[in-house]
């Protein structure tokens, strides 16, 4: 299952490569403009934080329209750059639910955290961790919400409720696929130390180290490929083989075991091996 969602999704990538690169490149460009008046002495700190929310915002959307694009990918259809920009309303819609929800989180875990450590002693404890914990499964589960959006159609808390559902039917696979947004996070800070507020120090500090290759390899991976687009066919990827196996499971209520994931997976295996591709370097092949 891990095995083919790796491999369809650089199949999937390598088939659209060109319009990757393009709207990984407009779903980023936001963000960084946005930052990088935060460098700016001479304008009014107002106009500064205004300018910056608003970059952030409208990479938001455009992280949200970035979904059913991805799914167009992930769907084997060859994709436009224009198909993009015609899911820019159901992005802002993404956009309320998904991060409205993470910001409520993000505010109980800052503000809720510290107080249940300062105030409630051993209980406090516990309830600190409660409430860490639910932050961490619902950031687990996000990725897979515009997967779900995209692929069943579902809204708001029906959504999420089918992304908690793949995450705890599939725990083990969910943590492992919470480790990429969390690397890519930890080079993505990297990376905007050296590109937004032109720290040097970071450069140097990977220069000095031996490290210098990883620092152009985080460059490449967070702005370029796989990037924001590639994540989001990954777990649009992973979502969809796991629909196949619930189907299995519907048209064969008798079965007992682990799911032959050999015999469910022939068809996509064989729709790879199908693509018509004039590039020599064809990585999703055995």
């Amino acid at each position: 299952m891990f095995t083919l969602a790796i491999k369809k999704t650089i199949s999937d990538l390598w088939e659209n490569f060109i319009p990757t690169l393009v709207i990984n490149l407009v779903v980023i460009f936001p963000f960084l403009l946005g930052f990088s008046f935060t460098t700016i002495k001479s304008f009014p700190q107002v106009a500064i934080m205004a300018v910056a929310m608003g970059g952030i915002v409208i990479s938001l959307i455009f992280l949200g329209a970035a979904g059913p694009y991805s799914w167009v990918l992930a769907d084997y259809r060859k994709a436009k750059k224009a198909d993009f920009f015609s899911f820019m309303a159901r992005g802002f819609g993404d956009l309320f639910w998904s991060y409205s929800i993470f910001a409520f989180l993000a505010a109980a875990v800052l503000v809720a955290v510290p107080f249940y450590l300062e105030k409630m002693g051993a209980s406090g404890i516990v309830a600190a961790g409660l409430v860490i914990a639910t932050g961490i499964i619902f950031a687990l589960a996000s990725p897979y919400y515009l997967a779900v959006r995209s692929q069943k159609n579902l809204k708001g808390i029906k959504a999420y409720k089918e992304a908690f559902r793949f995450l705890f039917q599939n725990l083990g696979y969910g943590l492992i696929m919470g480790l990429i947004p969390l690397l890519t996070l930890i080079l993505a800070v990297s990376v905007m130390q050296f590109v937004v507020f032109r720290d040097t120090a970071t450069l140097n500090y990977f220069t000095n180290m031996g490290f210098s290759l990883v620092f152009g390899i985080a460059v490449f991976v967070v702005f370029f490929l796989p990037g924001p687009v590639g994540y989001l066919v990954f777990f649009q990827n992973s979502y969809r083989i796991r629909i196949l196996g619930d189907q299995y499971r519907i048209d064969h209520p008798d079965h007992q075991g682990s799911l032959p994931w050999k015999e469910i997976l022939a068809t996509e295996m064989d729709l790879l091996s199908q693509r018509k591709t004039n590039h020599r370097f064809r990585p999703w092949q055995n």
